[in-house]
């Protein structure tokens, strides 16, 4: 049980520099759409004629953040995440392996 925990630990360690050192990529969770917002919803209805409808129809919607950033950010969190989790795993089934050795080696 030890040398299991110390192989998760390991390996989640290992897995997450490889993901930030960009050698390997997170798995691919989620799929969300960019964040934009559009001009033409900021201008009151009562424009005055200088506005005219071909000026406001070259107002294209501004993108906040673009869906790379936003996915690459989710995916990153989520791969940490789940490997803080084996990490954890890795953490319980040594210490269980410990204490089963200690209980072997204290004699009575």
């Amino acid at each position: 049980m030890l040398i299991i925990g110390l192989v998760l630990i390991g390996f989640s360690l290992i897995s997450i520099y490889f993901v930030f050192t960009q050698k390997s990529s997170p798995t691919t969770i989620f799929h969300q759409s960019s964040i934009s917002i559009n001009p033409r919803q900021f201008i009151p209805q009562d424009v005055p004629d200088q506005l005219n409808e071909e000026k406001l129809s070259e107002l294209a919607p501004i993108e906040i953040l673009s869906q790379d950033t936003i996915n690459t950010a989710l995916n990153l969190a989520a791969h940490l995440i789940f490997m803080g989790f084996v990490s954890s795993v890795g953490f319980k089934l040594s210490s269980l392996g410990i204490q089963i050795i200690r209980s072997l080696a204290i004699p009575k």
